[in-house]
């Protein structure tokens, strides 16, 4: 059992209560819910014979008023992971930011998608060439667009989220209405 747990805080201005928090490695899917703190922990349980080298995704997915919320934070792989939670097995942000599910980790998910024009990711290497490509201008833009759109939309349309468009990733992903 190979399990580190991945343990930190989705929020914004405000906690995400009860959302729903899944962890992708490959084709495996790990799933928890927040606290009413908005902290999370989930535990990655890989066969010892699983590849070790599979990038770790991140997302929190808001209920009832927060549904518009569906944030994403893309990690380095497994491996690299366990490295950096050390003896304990337990990686906080501390150790990796990236645990930290938030409207930053969100955009820049957004621009690495994006920028490797919606293939997937499936290398450490290739998502280390993304982030030095990332335009820290955009990412900054990005982050405060979802920011505002979550923490200050309720009540006034003109910040809420563009019509056809269900959560601020799916908005984050797209040039065009972002």
């Amino acid at each position: 059992r190979l399990a580190p747990s991945l343990n930190r805080w989705t929020k914004t201005d405000s906690p995400l209560i009860e959302a729903d928090i899944k962890a992708v490695i490959g084709e495996q899917e790990f799933t928890s819910n927040t606290t009413n703190d908005g902290y999370y922990t989930v535990d990655l349980d890989l066969d010892d014979d699983a590849d070790m080298s599979q990038l770790v995704v991140l997302e929190a997915q808001g209920k009832d008023d927060q549904q518009a919320v569906l944030l994403q934070s893309r990690l380095m792989s497994f491996a690299s992971l366990l490295n950096r939670a050390g003896d304990d097995g337990i990686l906080t942000s501390d150790e990796d930011f990236a645990v930290n599910i938030t409207n930053l980790t969100t955009a820049k998910s957004a621009l690495l998608a994006r920028g490797n024009a919606y293939f997937d990711i499936s290398t450490e290497q290739d998502l280390i060439r993304l982030m030095n490509e990332l335009n820290a201008e955009e990412l900054v833009q990005f982050a405060t667009a979802i920011k505002v759109i979550l923490d200050h939309s309720e009540g006034t349309a003109e910040l809420g989220l563009p019509d056809g468009v269900e959560n601020v990733f799916e908005l984050a992903l797209d040039s065009q209405k972002m």
